[in-house]
């Protein structure tokens, strides 16, 4: 927000409303298959209505789709399939910010004075109210494949707001206190010499570096977390308990669901634990499966079981409980000063010591995989996420992370999976994207009469 056009505006507080875009891709021909298709979709919804709860069949409206074989590249003298809706979206958005009718269409090119549209150019668009495009939401695949943002594997240039990089001085694996990536976040007016993106959404007024939101669900639940669940859940099985691992899991399941039904925990695990295939993947390291709601109602459950069965005279297993222990606090945390309780942006305090607590966890999970890495035995792994997750963490006194994670717009994904099923029989598949934002558009009248 700093510097944003927007606060020019005397009545900005109560006449913009924030709106985030989200792009993910959802298979909808040969699902789970190896031959499987997926679609990018793109949807928009208000930042306001998503934190304060309202249903996702509310505030989620669908913009477009399309199969990725049927997006064409820029060429000479020809615009891509990607650059013409980026460009479209610009110009819409623009004439959100605008508040009012435009004269020119998409491509700037003036409506006839005789025609509708003409005739409403000028006009106030919404009785005074405007919107601006606050934040861009996805994950890291959708981020650096289609808005051109830095690619978050990349060892020397991961992150779109800061100079991280995976070794050196700014390496995003030191988390301790004013480390040097920490002291090397980029601004809103030096942002573009770190990288540039070829997306037009990045020309709308106060876009930048911070208008990219890391989303929580994608990085903490299914990222990072997924990862320590799994070595967690591997060190149960194979060391803590005596019996063979499956037997040993069994036992793990019984704990979990039975801890949480006595603390009524609200998401519980819905998994069956039943298989070692559960976290033991064939290569590489062990990461615990499940749905993002899933993982995040583990917190608690988690750290009783370790704390019951870990081994206490282990330093590394102390490490291990300390990080459990540490993610229920940042949980809580996180819910006790959220956007319900009339929090958009975290009370300094308490989102300093969520910042604190989320680096003290960083480097707990650091220090265990250099640990490990020096036995035969594949635990722990840190990924790019983990710097993610801080990055989110450290903008909640701004923003608070519920505003923009990505549940809503991840259930919507089988709405637009169901919608693009309907569309595809009789229609050739390169237009079926334009049948379905038809369809919806009528569903959504239909549904508005109602």
């Amino acid at each position: 927000m700093m510097h944003h056009p927007m606060k020019r505006f005397d009545s900005w507080q109560r006449k913009f409303i924030p709106i985030s875009l989200h792009g993910d891709e959802v298979p909808v021909m040969g699902v789970g298959k190896i031959w499987s298709r997926s679609v990018l979709s793109i949807t928009s919804m208000s930042m306001l209505a998503n934190g304060l709860g309202a249903k996702m069949a509310d505030i989620v409206f669908y913009i477009w789709g399309i199969f990725e074989k049927f997006s064409l590249p820029s060429s000479t003298g020809t615009v891509g399939t990607m650059q013409t809706l980026w460009r479209v979206l610009r110009w819409s958005f623009q004439c959100m910010y605008d508040g009012c009718w435009p004269a020119l269409d998409w491509r700037g090119l003036p409506y006839d004075r005789d025609s509708q549209q003409g005739k409403k150019a000028g006009k106030p668009l919404a009785r005074g109210y405007r919107a601006v495009l606050l934040q861009l939401c996805g994950d890291l695949d959708y981020f650096s494949k289609w808005i051109d943002l830095p690619v978050s594997t990349n060892r020397t240039r991961p992150c779109a707001q800061c100079r991280a990089s995976y070794h050196g001085n700014l390496s995003w694996l030191d988390n301790r206190e004013n480390s040097g990536w920490q002291l090397a976040l980029l601004t809103v007016s030096t942002w573009t010499s770190h990288w540039r993106s070829n997306c037009d959404l990045f020309q709308l007024p106060g876009m930048s570096c911070w208008s990219i939101a890391y989303d929580l669900m994608h990085n903490l639940y299914l990222g990072w977390l997924q990862h320590f669940y799994g070595s967690v859940f591997y060190l149960l099985t194979h060391e803590c308990l005596t019996d063979t691992p499956l037997q040993n899991l069994s036992v793990i399941e019984d704990f979990i669901k039975s801890a949480q039904s006595r603390d009524r925990t609200r998401q519980r695990y819905r998994q069956r634990l039943s298989k070692l295939s559960m976290f033991v993947k064939k290569k590489g390291y062990p990461k615990l499966k499940g749905r993002a709601s899933d993982i995040r109602g583990l917190d608690l459950s988690l750290w009783k079981c370790w704390k019951h069965f870990m081994n206490v005279e282990s330093l590394q297993h102390q490490s291990i409980e300390m990080f459990l222990r540490l993610n229920v606090e940042v949980g809580t945390l996180l819910n006790e000063h959220g956007p319900r309780q009339g929090h958009f942006g975290m009370p300094s305090p308490f989102a300093e010591q969520t910042v604190e607590k989320g680096c003290q966890m960083a480097q707990l999970h650091v220090m265990l995989m250099e640990h490990f890495a020096a036995s035969e035995l594949q635990l722990f792994n840190c990924t790019s996420k983990l710097h993610f997750v801080l990055h989110t963490l450290k903008l909640a006194k701004h923003c608070h992370p519920y505003l923009t994670w990505c549940f809503k717009n991840e259930s919507n994904m089988r709405v637009v999976q169901q919608l693009w099923k309907s569309c595809l029989s009789g229609n050739k598949h390169y237009a079926v994207g334009n049948v379905a934002a038809l369809k919806h558009r009528h569903l959504q009248a239909i549904r508005c009469k109602r």
